[in-house]
């Protein structure tokens, strides 16, 4: 009763808190549709005697197969999703969010299933234990009235709980006639796969696979993908689909068996092919003949008489019968068998990685030699899309057995290919008589300048069904995951064109049990050092040489085969973190003091910060932060912290050391991880995603340079955006120049996928693509290569000062001012970017910079600051600007007090909520600015200007955030700041009136012209905006076209909150698309000339077969400041003949141009 009681008590509380808000669309989670279709074979399109009712009760994850067996064998059939297949429901802060997902609503569901008859459940990974008591009690008395049961499991059957049910054991099913003897047997042939027992009126069966499990999977086993995997798909729910119809007691009123191919047979060379099935019963069979590729090589009407094939190729084959009375399907199955090939085994010996562009070299060996000349046509073909980009054609002379051979592999698209050698007998009408491939790789590093990151790879189980999605249609061609053993996981992401992105560690620095740091869990060590691991006693030190051994270890063994199969990125962890109170156990205090040593350089500079007389190093204690902070010595609280922040630095920079050394192409970084001292931890990294945060998305930004930068969104339902109407995420970082990639959480089908359960596109992510479609195809490479406009706005960013606000609260959050100043950029459109004390010289090119809560500056910044105000600029301070020095040391007298005055720590009291006021004169304006709350300095005069040199300072006395939200409307706090900053020159390129508090606007500086971007919020969606261009210009809307001649701008935002324009003095005329040449030959290249095309413009070529088909992987985004001379566009040997369309857009335009190429056989 209690699991009743649970659920509803907490729907009570929800409604007596308040009112309930719709949830999300649950439609992705529990119901499946079949409009997205994958290749299959019809196998029987209405089965007999009539549509079987079919109930299946799957994981959500595994639901696809319930469409794969639909799209083969039609049936009536509806679907019951459970969580997983250990619970049908969930109750947590992920799924809690959609509709229909809840514990008391996926039983009332169920429930409802059930009152519906059926002739077959099926449940396909999923525990009969895992269902409700009178679920379980329903679908046995509809077994008992001539149901079938059919339970599918990996890993052995789960026998249920009541010995009557086994009573009456069944013999092994007749179907298993229609197919190879072998699918009666598990694989290891050590007992029988299938478990049948009569209950009642219907039948009871347990299907058990053994093997590797996997999570995609509900109705067959695990497969491993190569080239073959489709036909033995195919084959598996061919196998699967007459077991549903014999559990439903189905009998076949026809077959057509073959006991000699049951056992399949191989045929000789020379011999024909004897296809001997029996027909029996009243039915017309027909024959299908397939491959091993699952390619239909003919299918006919069978009369039961021997049917002679001749002149196959040596290889598999599959023959499928399918039997019909009427319109109806009555019987169907297949038998497998082979072609021997008068040359033996045929050897391709390759290396298995190769140089990009650079040519293959292999040797061809025959085991047996033919006795008349040979021709072998050797080709190059891409994985997994088997197109020939490359085709040799060599001789073997009469008894020949090897051949060397060479191959190009230029313009190859992909990471993976597969080279095939075919064999034929040129004297014996070109006939095929053995053949072979094997796998090669292409490690490519490149990155486009747009990248886009999944969380989970490809699985390689359901990988055929999944890529066309992620990678084809998204664009998702980086996939994060735990590397397998060996790197397998990344061998099959390369064999579908994604690159691996390898998550090789964790770092998470703990607090061990004596107070040292710890390693949260070394899970990427492989077996035999948890002896070593015991013997260090939590206390774990990284500057240990013991503990960097282990780090050294575990990247060692987790890069195992990485870099064959081209991991772009190593990410060492995503939420890495760091206790600061860590750091105190046996083996710090020597790392400790040697820290303090380099820092202090003499034990005189140590002393005169720490207030102390210690001799030397030696004698330093290492007292806690807690200590530290009540014996008011914040210089020692300040290293202890600093200690453990090198720390975690010093852990990432050495894992990013090691893993170069294996690969010394790695891209390394960390994401969804604490910065600690961002600006020491990115050094050396090449990547860092955090999670999004306001002020650190746009540190990262300013100090982050090339490096890859991603923030995690997506599929989160209710966190990191949520799911609005339009990807609100991802076009906010963008413009802002926050992120350099899209990285999407997550891949999976489940509460945070991007696909539904049915591996379709999930509805939301559906409303999205127009703009998904946009950014991949050319406008974020525009926002990624294009640079903010500078508007002379600079923030200094002192980490020492965040760490003092934590001490004494006359030390002012820096947070509060910083992210009122950012919040304002926004809303203006006025550019910004950070300084601090390793970037000094970067206030050379400002014209104010806002010192927040700069409560703890050095000597050296302090000078800079200075120097700065001297040369012309504006200085303004909000509370209390150093008061500290950079060690943390509070100061007598204050370094700055020509800026500020005497503002010193002694004589200070904590800001306190009060009102503040400016009336002043500004650069010959008056200034008036009201607040009705906000921190103030007690008795502190607002707005006091100072003059040094040819510029200003000016000490508020008073904190910008909550003034932003108590200001009087009269005086809003962005007018305030509007009068400030004209008054030094910084105006927005763009003059915007906008009245969203949260509108983001941005522009960015391209070679000849200007972008404007506008996000604004979802509820201003139907707004005008206006928009005033310094002069007059030509406006175009990006990947849309021309929009006007002016110099002010009314821009409707109808029916999206996002606009990205660009402006031009000039008009602007279409690209011009040349071609080299109008025909091509299949196998050979059409070069554009893109000489003419203006420099620093992004471009977008779109690719179309004659049929119209967008070419998705075939398109190109290239930017002419990084390409010029020519773009190659190269055609397959494989390629379909006729006229292809090629369409060259500007991206910032819109403006298009389209040519076509004749191809030719």
């Amino acid at each position: 009763m209690r699991q009743h009681t649970f659920p509803f008590c907490i729907m009570l509380a929800a409604l007596a808190a308040g009112p309930v808000h719709a949830k999300l669309d649950g439609r992705q989670l529990h119901g499946l549709s079949a409009d997205y279709v994958t290749p299959h074979l019809i196998w029987a399109s209405s089965p007999s005697p009539a549509l079987p009712r079919v109930l299946f009760i799957v994981p959500r994850s595994g639901a696809r197969e319930v469409i794969e067996l639909h799209q083969r064998l039609t049936m009536n059939w509806s679907a019951y999703l459970c969580y997983d297949h250990t619970c049908i429901a969930k109750s947590d802060m992920y799924d809690a969010p959609y509709e229909g997902t809840s514990l008391l609503e996926k039983q009332q569901e169920l429930m409802a299933r059930l009152e519906s008859d059926y002739d077959l459940i099926v449940l396909g990974e999923v525990l009969f234990r895992a269902l409700p008591d009178e679920a379980k009690y329903i679908i046995l008395t509809k077994v008992e009235k001539g149901a079938g049961l059919l339970l599918v499991q990996q890993g052995g059957p789960e026998r249920l709980p009541y010995r009557k049910l086994y009573l009456n054991r069944l013999p092994e099913p007749d179907f298993l006639l229609d197919f190879p003897r072998s699918m009666g047997m598990r694989p290891e042939q050590t007992g029988p796969m299938l478990q049948a027992s009569q209950l009642g009126a219907g039948r009871i069966v347990h299907l058990s696979y053994y093997g590797r499990r996997s999570h995609g999977l509900s109705l067959t086993p695990y497969l491993p993908y190569n080239r073959e995997w489709a036909a033995r798909y195919e084959n598996a729910l061919a196998w699967v689909g007459r077991l549903c119809l014999w559990t439903a007691s189905v009998t076949p009123a026809a077959t057509c068996r073959s006991a000699a191919l049951a056992e399949t047979p191989t045929f000789e060379f020379d011999a024909p092919v004897r296809l001997d099935a029996v027909l029996t019963g009243l039915g017309q069979a027909r024959c299908r003949l397939r491959n091993q590729f699952n390619q239909v090589l003919r299918e006919s009407d069978y009369d039961g008489q021997q049917l002679v094939l001749s002149d196959l190729a040596p290889g598999s084959y599959f023959c499928d019968f399918m039997v019909r009375q009427g319109e109806q399907t009555v019987s169907f199955g297949y038998y497998e068998f082979a072609v021997a090939s008068p040359v033996g085994k045929v050897d391709l010996a390759v290396p298995e990685v190769h140089e990009l562009q650079a040519a293959i070299n292999g040797r061809l060996t025959l085991e047996k030699p033919f006795e008349r000349p040979l021709r072998a046509c050797i080709e190059l073909m891409d994985s997994p899309y088997d197109r020939v980009w490359h085709r040799r054609e060599f001789t073997l002379a009469s008894g020949q057995a090897a051949l060397d051979w060479q191959l190009p592999s230029d313009h190859l698209p992909t990471i993976a290919a597969i080279v095939r050698c075919t064999l034929v007998d040129a004297s014996a009408n070109n006939r095929e008589v053995g053949s072979a491939e094997t796998t090669i790789f292409f490690p490519d590093y490149r990155l486009d300048d747009y990248i886009q990151m999944v969380w989970n790879n490809i699985d390689e189980s359901v990988g055929p069904m999944t890529a066309p999605v992620l990678i084809d249609r998204l664009g998702w061609t980086l996939g994060l995951s735990h590397p397998s053993s060996g790197g397998s996981n990344a061998r099959v992401s390369a064999l579908f064109n994604q690159r691996f992105v390898s998550y090789m560690t964790r770092i998470c620095v703990t607090k061990g049990a004596g107070g040292g740091a710890k390693q949260y869990r070394w899970f990427f060590l492989p077996s035999g050092y948890e002896e070593k691991i015991k013997a260090l006693n939590e206390d774990e030190c990284f500057y240990r040489p013991e503990v960097q051994e282990l780090w050294a270890a575990g990247i060692a063994h987790r890069i195992t085969n990485l870099p064959k199969y081209s991991p772009v990125i190593y990410s060492l962890g995503d939420e890495n973190s760091l206790d600061l109170e860590a750091g105190f156990g046996p083996s710090d205090l020597m790392y400790f003091r040697q820290f303090l040593e380099k820092k202090y350089d003499s034990i005189a500079a140590l002393n005169r910060e720490w207030q102390s007389d210690y001799a030397s190093f030696a004698e330093v204690p290492h007292p806690t932060m807690k200590e530290s902070r009540e014996q008011g010595n914040f210089p020692a609280w300040f290293d202890h912290r600093q200690y453990m922040e090198k720390m975690y630095a010093d852990i990432h920079h050495f894992a990013a050391a090691e893993i170069k050394k294996h690969d010394p192409h790695a891209r390394v970084g960390a994401e969804g991880s604490v910065p600690g001292e961002l600006e020491l931890s990115i050094e050396n990294l090449e990547f860092w995603g955090p999670y999004s945060n306001l002020i650190n998305d746009e540190v990262l930004r300013s100090f982050g340079g090339d490096r890859i930068r991603m923030l995690w969104w997506g599929g989160y339902p209710s966190s990191h955006g949520g799911r609005g109407r339009y990807p609100m995420p991802i076009l906010g970082d963008l413009l802002k120049g926050t992120v350099n990639g899209n990285a999407w959480f997550t891949s999976r089908v489940g509460n945070h996928g991007v696909m539904s359960c049915d591996f379709d596109l999930a509805p939301y992510v559906k409303n999205y693509l127009p703009y998904l479609d946009d950014l991949r195809w050319g406008q974020a490479a525009l926002l990624i290569n294009n640079p903010q406009v500078e508007s002379g706005i600079g923030i200094y960013w002192s980490h020492p000062s965040q760490a003092a606000s934590m001490l004494d609260d006359r030390c002012f959050k820096s947070s509060d001012g910083i992210g009122a100043i950012i919040r304002y950029g926004y809303q203006r459109g006025l550019a910004f970017d950070f300084v601090s004390s390793r970037t000094l010289s970067r206030m050379d090119q400002l014209k104010v910079v806002f010192l927040c809560g700069a409560s703890a500056l050095s000597d050296a910044e302090g000078a800079a600051l200075r120097r700065f105000v001297e040369g012309g600029g504006v200085l303004i301070a909000d509370l209390n600007p150093a008061i500290m020095n950079g060690f943390l040391r509070p100061l007598p007298t204050n370094p700055l007090a020509d800026l500020f005055g005497e503002v010193v720590f002694d004589t200070l009291s904590a800001p306190v909520l009060g009102e503040a006021e400016v009336s002043a004169e500004w650069r010959g304006r008056p200034l008036r600015f009201k607040a009705k709350k906000t921190q103030v300095n007690p008795g502190a005069s607002f707005w006091e200007a100072r003059a040094l040199g040819q510029g200003q300072a000016i000490l508020l006395h008073f904190g910008l955030g909550a003034a932003a939200n108590t200001a009087a409307p009269e005086t809003p706090l962005a007018g305030f700041l509007d009068q400030v900053l004209e008054g030094v020159g910084c105006v927005p390129p763009f003059q915007v009136v906008c009245d969203d508090p949260y509108a983001l606007i941005r522009s960015r500086q391209g070679r000849g012209f200007r972008l404007l971007g506008i996000l604004l919020s979802e509820a201003k969606v139907g707004s005008v905006l206006t928009a005033r261009l310094p002069e007059v210009g030509f406006v175009y809307e990006s990947k849309k076209g021309f929009l006007t001649q002016t110099d002010r701008l009314e821009l409707p935002f109808t029916d999206s909150p996002y606009r990205l324009l660009s402006v031009f003095p000039e008009q602007q005329a279409p690209p011009e698309l040349r071609l080299q040449a109008t025909t091509v030959a299949r196998g050979a290249a059409v070069s554009v000339d893109i000489r003419t095309l203006p420099a620093g413009r992004v471009y977008f070529l779109e690719l179309k077969n004659p049929s119209g088909a967008a070419q998705l992987m075939r398109h190109r985004v290239f930017d002419t400041a990084k390409v010029q001379g020519t773009l190659t566009i190269p055609f397959a040997y494989s390629d379909v003949v006729g006229r292809w369309q090629l369409t060259l857009q500007d991206v910032a335009t819109g403006l298009a141009a389209t040519a076509s190429v004749e191809v030719q056989p």
